[in-house]
């Protein structure tokens, strides 16, 4: 749920740098699509969180937004979908493809799910220019990607495939890289909304100073933590 209010604080930004008033259906829709998204990737939510699984999808039914509700989470569909096969029956020649074992193509894949449903779902909402935008886009989606790749730093007993292609200092480098072309981009084209570079900077000091290691929830949270930090101020 940590990372659904992420997405909410996010599409909500983006409501406000178009000084519009905010739909906060659609935010509420995108929070409840996100959890569920979530949810579906993790191996056994459906057996140890029912309660969860059933309110993110009643949800998600309750904010339906017409068609735009079947236009955008379609295009984040197939990426969600074949991130991991495990739903899919071993016998299916597709359940041997997943896009996690994709190096560097897997963090792009979530930026871009992140992308779609948090910036360009609502800028196209209110009518604004994605083209003036698009810096602030390409920005956000940089800086996205360096907190996916953040999530990959951490030894489990199968790395990410990231990891496995660069190494932990490899990858750091990368992600702090990513980062500070993002916050380049965001100081050249004049980012006036103090939220965008609280989340930037505090993403970065989070990349240079948290230890590898294993995952701990701590750890998690404070990354999902970057993307709270998006909500206007």
């Amino acid at each position: 749920m940590w990372v659904a209010l992420g997405a909410a604080a996010w599409s909500t930004e983006s409501f406000v740098r178009c000084n519009e008033w905010v739909r906060w259906t659609l935010v509420l829709h995108i929070f409840f699509l996100t959890w569920s998204a979530y949810l579906f990737l993790s191996d056994d939510s459906i057996r140890k969180h029912r309660a969860s699984v059933l309110a993110a999808l009643t949800g998600v039914c309750v904010t339906f937004q017409g068609f735009e509700t079947i236009v955008f989470p379609l295009l984040c569909a197939i990426p969600v979908l074949f991130y991991r096969t495990h739903w899919m029956p071993r016998t299916w020649w597709f359940s041997r493809f997943e896009i996690r074992n994709i190096p560097i193509v897997n963090n792009l894949a979530i930026a871009s799910c992140w992308m779609l449903l948090c910036m360009v779902w609502p800028l196209k909402q209110v009518g604004a220019s994605l083209s003036a935008e698009f810096p602030s886009m390409l920005a956000s989606f940089l800086w996205l990607t360096a907190l996916s790749m953040s999530e990959d730093l951490f030894v489990e007993e199968q790395p990410d495939a990231t990891l496995r292609l660069l190494g932990q200092r490899g990858l750091r480098m990368l992600a702090v890289s990513f980062v500070l072309l993002a916050m380049s981009l965001s100081y050249i084209f004049h980012e006036s909304q103090l939220s965008v570079w609280l989340s930037m900077s505090a993403s970065l000091l989070l990349l240079l100073l948290m230890p590898g290691g294993k995952r701990t929830a701590i750890k998690s949270w404070l990354i999902d933590a970057m993307i709270v930090l998006r909500f206007p101020f």
